[in-house]
């Protein structure tokens, strides 16, 4: 998900740079192409966070919180377009620095979670 949004913010701020009609067509074109695969990664996301709630994960989980449409607001990849009170706006939690599934941390619910979730489905050891 943050890497196809770091992709559209990346065409967006160079479609500026961009001058002709055509080349702004394809840029627009190309923006509208990766507008839609953030949404789709973010329904991917969804989809994922409610197969996880399912299987027992908490709600208020600190790493993998349910996704809101502000979430998938612009980013800021510089200052140099920054607009007066824009300092004040604050980073979606998608931009926060959190465990991935490699590195769980401390929670022995994490580390449970992820040493079951790579046993081979119908494995007579796998948990419900």
């Amino acid at each position: 998900l943050r890497t196809a949004m770091i992709g559209a913010e990346v065409l967006r701020s160079n479609k500026s740079a961009a001058v002709g009609k055509s080349i702004t067509t394809r840029f627009r074109a190309r923006i509208r192409q990766a507008n839609e695969e953030v949404y789709q990664c973010a329904n991917q996301y969804r989809r994922h966070w409610l197969a996880l709630r399912r299987l027992g994960m908490e709600a208020q989980d600190p790493l993998l919180r349910p996704l809101v449409p502000s979430d998938l607001e612009k980013i800021t990849l510089s200052t140099e377009g920054a607009e007066l009170g824009d300092s004040k706006k604050g980073n979606s939690w998608v931009w926060e620095n959190f465990a991935t599934g490699e590195r769980v941390g401390d929670n022995p619910r994490h580390k449970a979670f992820l040493e079951d979730s790579k046993l081979p489905p119908g494995c007579p050891d796998r948990r419900h």
